[in-house]
């Protein structure tokens, strides 16, 4: 484009003085359009890759460098041989470089699934960073969800998990933890570690980004005595209940294991099954043995992907 700016800027300034040949300088700019032209297509071409045809004529190079090389070896001599060679590597060269140009021609997920947005369109010129289309994968259904370094250290792959979505809160999903991260990210200081929970049973109403509530089931026990949370209370860092014994109120310490939604467990001996437990100076409830006791711990708000 240089070469024919310069060659209008000479047909112009031949053109307006009398002196000057204009149509020698007029000659010399559509010589000049027709050279950018020429190389405008070369570019274009360059562009597009090679095509099948090409592939096809280095693979024909190839076979007949290699014809030519076995014709050489019956009688052929040292310097005509090297040279056959030479040619064969140089048509395998050729060969495999087209062969990796038309390789970077095609974009593959990594994963099978449903584009739902296409970022580019034909004949756009796109990079290594360029966000070609958002994919969303068939399969299972999976939230992320972020604990607190607190809060991990008791989680582990296999926890049951409930998770709440806040488009469909009349419902409960189940699932099961299959991925808890092993560093964390820091937000304002407070450090959060990714937990991902993979749900048993796929709704086609639950969309990629939705938003849900996730509670982690810790640990399960059956067949325990339980009491109220609320009768268990701590003095000197020493657990215990009030228990209603022959009419008179009295203080029992008592070991406790798991607290669930459901109640505390008590371990030990020192409380049974039908002690009157009392929760207040009006109430009063029986210690009962439940058939499962689950330990709950809140998993934080987690995002939807699909996987």
């Amino acid at each position: 484009k240089d070469q024919l700016w310069s060659t209008q800027l000479r047909r112009d300034a031949a053109c307006g003085s009398p002196t000057g040949n204009c149509d020698e300088a007029r000659a010399a700019v559509a010589s000049a359009e027709m050279s950018a032209e020429i190389a405008r297509l070369q570019y274009e071409q360059a562009k597009q890759g090679p095509t099948a045809k090409e592939i096809a004529a280095a693979q024909a190079q190839v076979a007949q460098a290699q014809l030519n090389l076995s014709k050489l070896l019956s009688t052929p001599s040292s310097q005509d041989v090297r040279a056959a060679e030479i040619q064969v590597k140089q048509a395998e060269l050729s060969l495999q470089q087209a062969r990796i140009k038309l390789a970077q021609c095609c974009l593959k997920a990594p994963v099978a699934g449903t584009i739902t947005t296409l970022s580019v369109k034909v004949g756009q010129t796109v990079g290594p960073s360029t966000t070609v289309a958002t994919l969303s994968a068939t399969g299972g259904v999976q939230v992320r969800a972020d604990l607190s370094e607190v809060d991990v250290a008791r989680v582990k792959v296999g926890l049951e998990a409930e998770v709440l979505f806040d488009a469909m809160p009349e419902r409960t999903f189940r699932g099961r933890v299959v991925e808890v991260a092993s560093t964390g990210t820091s937000t304002q200081g407070v450090v959060n570690f990714p937990v991902t929970i993979s749900l048993d049973e796929v709704d086609p109403a639950i969309r990629p980004g939705m938003t849900a509530n996730v509670t982690i089931v810790a640990e399960k026990r059956d067949n325990v005595l339980l009491v109220p949370s609320r009768a268990v209370q701590v003095v000197g860092g020493q657990s215990l209940v009030r228990v209603l014994y022959e009419g008179q109120v009295i203080e029992v310490p008592i070991e406790v294991g798991l607290t669930g939604d459901n109640g505390t467990e008590v371990l030990g001996d020192t409380l049974r099954e039908g002690d009157l437990v009392v929760l207040n100076s009006t109430t009063a409830t029986t210690g009962t043995r439940a058939g499962e006791l689950r330990g709950f711990m809140p998993g934080g708000v987690g995002g939807v992907m699909m996987r």
